[in-house]
C-alpha cells in the first residue's frame, strides 16, 4: 500500500485505514491526513477513517480541523460513543471551554461508560469540583475496577478528603493495575 503512490484512491476502507495508520506511524503525518482525506470523500459515514484522521491532526498539530472532523462525523454517526469519547478527550486536551458541556451531554447519555466518567471527574476535579468529580469516579470505578486511572485519581481525591486508608487502597490498586505514572507511587509515600 506504501508504494501504490496516485492509485490510492481506489483503495477499500480498510486499506485506507490501514495506510493512513502506516503513514501516521512512520511520521508522514501530512501524507496520512491526505490519504484519509481522500478516504473520507469515498467513505463519508465511516467513523473509523474519521476518528484516524482527527487522531492523525491532533498529533500534527491540526487541533481545529480535528475538532471539525469529530463534528462531522458525529453528525454522520449519532450515537457513536467511540467518536464522542475521542472528541472529549481531544477537547480536553485543547483545554476547551466546549468539555465540560460534551462531558455532561455524555454522562447523561451514557451514566454507566467508565470512560465518560472517568473524563468527566477528571475535569470535575480539574475544575476544582471535587464533590462532582467524587460522585463521578465512584461510578467509574463501580463501572470498570480494572480502569488504573480512575483508580488512581479516586485514591487522589480521597487523599485530599483526608481518607488516607482507602486512598492507599485505590492507589495500589492503580499501581498492581499497571499504572506506569511515578505520580501514583509519590502518592503513596
Amino acid at each position: 500500500l506504501l508504494g501504490q503512490g496516485r492509485n490510492r484512491d481506489a483503495l477499500s476502507q480498510l486499506q485506507t485505514l490501514n495506510l493512513g495508520e502506516a503513514l501516521a506511524l512512520l511520521a508522514r503525518l501530512d501524507d496520512a491526513i491526505d490519504v484519509l482525506k481522500v478516504g473520507l470523500q469515498r467513505y463519508p459515514a465511516s467513523a473509523a477513517l474519521a476518528d484516524e484522521m482527527a487522531t492523525v491532526q491532533l498529533l500534527a498539530g491540526q487541533q481545529e480541523a480535528a475538532y471539525a472532523t469529530l463534528q462531522a462525523a458525529m453528525a454522520r454517526n449519532r450515537e457513536d460513543r467511540a467518536t464522542e469519547t475521542l472528541y472529549l478527550r481531544a477537547l480536553i486536551s485543547g483545554k476547551s471551554d466546549n468539555a465540560t458541556a460534551l462531558a455532561e451531554k455524555l454522562i447523561a447519555e451514557h451514566p454507566q461508560d467508565a470512560e465518560i466518567l472517568y473524563l468527566g471527574a477528571d475535569l470535575a476535579w480539574s475544575a476544582g469540583n471535587s464533590a462532582r468529580a467524587e460522585e463521578l469516579i465512584k461510578r467509574s470505578v463501580a463501572a470498570d475496577a480494572k480502569d488504573y486511572k480512575a483508580q488512581q485519581l479516586y485514591g487522589v481525591l480521597l487523599m485530599e478528603h483526608g481518607d488516607l486508608h482507602a486512598a492507599e487502597e485505590h492507589l495500589k490498586e492503580a499501581i498492581a493495575l499497571g499504572d506506569p505514572e511515578p505520580d501514583v507511587r509519590y502518592e503513596l509515600s
